[in-house]
């Protein structure tokens, strides 16, 4: 989900969560209306990871990990997924590993935190993960590596991707594009890149120029 700020991507998010009433139209869940779901069921549904990730400083870093998960998380399966999306050595080095206290004993940084929520959302297992803006804090290497991670996961929930990056935006499957509220274009990589419109405008800023 692509567009300039302010037309409606995390918007659209909030609808599909049923934070906000529609005045018109419906959304449907395999063909059920959200507002005929129990409104907190909906969004254990739902995986969110946005800009600034939610972390809860006074918990350890294991509890931070296995908030809204349903299963018991063993530490191994933490120390995989840590593994995983590259936080495993950092966190070894701290003297009390997992259960260095976030915010009292160590302030990772912005990168840092945004890969401990994508860690989060895999020891989820929800059916939908949405990324508002999840990876902004990333580098290009750790950027791609959890595009891949994301496309292997897409087998398993869907996933909603929102971002301004075009590097990663090219890799969905189905790329829409908003504009004035409104979807102006929609399809892959392929098929929007050679054609006059916002993503080719995009693409131009970011990668040609």
């Amino acid at each position: 989900l692509l567009g300039r700020n302010g037309v409606g991507k995390t918007t659209i998010t909030n609808i599909l969560m049923h934070n906000y009433e529609l005045g018109s139209g419906t959304v449907q869940i395999d063909g059920i209306p959200v507002n005929n779901f129990e409104h907190q069921n909906l969004l254990q549904q739902f995986s969110v990871i946005q800009q600034y990730p939610i972390i809860i400083t006074g918990f350890s870093i294991r509890d931070n990990l296995v908030i809204g998960t349903i299963e018991n998380i063993s530490d191994d399966k933490i120390w995989e997924q840590l593994k995983i999306v590259g936080l495993a050595d950092k966190i070894k080095e701290l003297p009390k590993g997992l259960d260095t206290l976030m915010g009292d004993e160590i302030n990772l940084s912005g990168g840092q935190n945004q890969l401990l929520v994508i860690a989060r959302v895999f020891l989820q297992k929800r059916p939908f993960i949405i990324f508002d803006e999840g990876m902004s804090n990333l580098d290009a290497e750790h950027e791609m590596k959890i595009v891949k991670l994301l496309k292997s996961q897409s087998k398993h929930s869907g996933i909603l991707f929102i971002t301004h990056r075009i590097t990663a935006a090219r890799h969905a499957d189905r790329i829409i594009v908003l504009d004035q509220g409104k979807v102006s274009q929609e399809g892959t990589h392929a098929s929007l890149v050679n054609k006059r419109g916002i993503y080719k405008h995009f693409w131009d800023l970011q990668v040609v120029s």
